[in-house]
C-alpha cells in the first residue's frame, strides 16, 4: 500500500495549526475537491481527546469522480496530534496522522503522514501519480486557511 509522509515548518504556532486541522466541518471552506463534511459523533474522552465519526464527500468532475466516506478521527489538543482511519467508501484502507510541534524560535513544524490504499485498482494507479502533489496542496491549503484565520506571517 503507497506511504506518504511530509514534514513541512509554517509560521503558526501548535495550537492554531491543530484548530484548523480539527475543525473538520470547514474543510468545504478552504480544502479542494471536499464539497462537505459532516461529523457525525463526537465525544470527549477522559484524558481530553476528542473522538468522532466524519463523513466527508469530495468531487473531481473533471474525471467523474463523487465519492464519500466515513473516518473514525481521535484528536488530542494536549499532543497536538491527529488520527485518522477509515475503510468506507473508495477506500480500502485509510490511515492518516497529523502531528504538530512548536519551534524554538516560532511557528511549527507539521508531520504529515498517509497510509492508504483503495478498492479500485484504476483509481489506485491513477491517484498514485498525483498523490505527492495531492499532499503538497493539502498542506498549502491548511496554511491558507491559518493565514485567513490568525493573519499573514513570515516564514
Amino acid at each position: 500500500m503507497p506511504k506518504f509522509s511530509i514534514v513541512r515548518k509554517m509560521p503558526y504556532s501548535a495550537d492554531q495549526l491543530y484548530a484548523v486541522a480539527a475543525d473538520i466541518e470547514s474543510y468545504p471552506k478552504f480544502i479542494p475537491l471536499v464539497r462537505s463534511a459532516k461529523v457525525l459523533s463526537r465525544n470527549t474522552a477522559a484524558d481530553g481527546s476528542v473522538h468522532c465519526e466524519a463523513r466527508l464527500e469530495f468531487a473531481y468532475g473533471k474525471m467523474g469522480i463523487h465519492e464519500a466516506f466515513t473516518s473514525q478521527v481521535v484528536a488530542d489538543p494536549a499532543t497536538h496530534k491527529i488520527k485518522t482511519s477509515s475503510s468506507d467508501g473508495p477506500m480500502k484502507k485509510l490511515e492518516g496522522e497529523w502531528t504538530l510541534h512548536d519551534l524554538a524560535g516560532g511557528g511549527a513544524e507539521v508531520h504529515y503522514k498517509v497510509d492508504y490504499a483503495l478498492k479500485s485498482k484504476v483509481l489506485q494507479i491513477v491517484l498514485s501519480g498525483m498523490f505527492d502533489l495531492a499532499v503538497r496542496k493539502l498542506l498549502s491549503a491548511f496554511e491558507k486557511r491559518a493565514n485567513q484565520l490568525y493573519g499573514s506571517k513570515a516564514a
